[in-house]
């Protein structure tokens, strides 16, 4: 009975040691599988970011204190080739900008009790950067940082 549970023993860590060996040979092949899927999702999603220097405009509002808002925001464009033409466009896109946000942060829709709307601001961040750049340029617009002081 003895030499019976001494061979269900030995058979039971020969057989664990065999299936450990056959994960250690298979996981680096499921490990390169996994970085090549990763790698084909980043590719498809390859986004690229182009930072704006910060832009400052006067608010002059009508029922409160006047103030300077400082913008800071960021284009998000589909790949590094369009990259350089935003680059290239980002005097046009700052006077665009700004020739809007005087008549725009005046208005009581966008800034209300002293306080910006950032979801409406962004929509006509949008706008514009679509207006100038074209629809398929620049996806989408972020901004990074609002600063409102008193002035």
């Amino acid at each position: 009975m003895r030499f019976s549970y001494l061979k269900k023993t030995v058979f039971n860590y020969v057989f664990a040691i065999l299936v450990l060996s056959v994960f250690v040979i298979a996981m680096p092949s499921l490990a390169n599988a996994e970085e090549a899927d990763a790698t084909e999702v980043a590719q498809e999603d390859i986004h690229t970011i182009v930072n704006m220097k910060p832009i400052v405009v006067p608010l002059l509002a009508r029922d409160g204190d006047p103030q300077i808002v400082t913008l800071i925001i960021a284009i998000e464009v589909p790949d590094r080739s369009t990259e350089q033409l935003v680059m290239d466009q980002r005097i046009r896109l700052a006077d665009a900008y700004l020739t809007d946000m005087y008549g725009a942060l005046d208005n009581r829709r966008i800034v209300k009790n002293g306080f910006i709307n950032v979801r409406l601001l962004k929509s006509r961040l949008n706008k514009i950067t679509k207006k100038v750049l074209g629809e398929e340029i620049a996806s989408n617009i972020m901004i990074k940082a609002i600063q409102q002081r008193k002035v």
